[in-house]
């Protein structure tokens, strides 16, 4: 690894690992016996990664993951065999654009939940990548968003999110 960020496990329990420094996703057992890399390396085009910050697996066998390249911000998804599928939520600052997507995760709806850091907000999106809203503002106070990062959401849809300057919320998917 070069430089590793995070780490999700797969639908059988298999790591799945965000090599930012390799703009490439790793592949392994529990035991650590590597079983595949997703990606085609580094670059622009659909199907490679310039900085891929967080991945994950959906209910469907797909691989979802952000990449952070700077002017080619997106979210881009693969099949269970790797192949790539789609890429979402071009670079800006409309609605269901990105600046810096980071952290990733699913609701209850297998909807796809993306910090969005430059922006101050995580954004919702359908599986199909269409854009559905977003959550949080810019700012210090409760419902205000710094620089969010990371995220996890509970078994009710809650979205918990940590930000740059260390604060922890939960909003729901109604946004409160």
């Amino acid at each position: 690894f070069r430089e590793p960020h995070c780490i999700h496990l797969d639908n059988k329990g298999n790591l799945l690992i965000a090599d930012m420094g390799a703009s490439r996703i790793m592949h392994f057992t529990p035991n650590g016996e590597y079983l595949s890399e997703l990606g085609k390396g580094f670059g622009s085009e659909y199907g490679y990664f310039d900085k891929p910050r967080d991945v994950a697996m959906d209910s469907k066998g797909n691989f979802v993951v952000t990449d952070q390249k700077t002017g080619k911000n997106r979210i881009q998804v693969f099949d269970s065999k790797g192949n790539f599928l789609r890429s979402f939520a071009g670079e800006g600052s409309g609605p269901g654009q990105i600046n810096w997507p980071h952290g990733l995760a699913f609701d209850s709806k297998r909807r796809i939940i993306v910090t969005d850091v430059a922006n101050h907000r995580v954004n919702l999106y359908k599986r199909s990548g269409k854009f559905v809203k977003a959550l949080g503002q810019n700012g210090p106070n409760v419902n205000e968003l710094s620089m969010p990062h990371s995220l996890a959401v509970d078994p009710e849809d809650g979205v918990f999110i940590s930000d740059y300057f260390g604060t922890v919320q939960k909003f729901t998917i109604d946004g409160d």
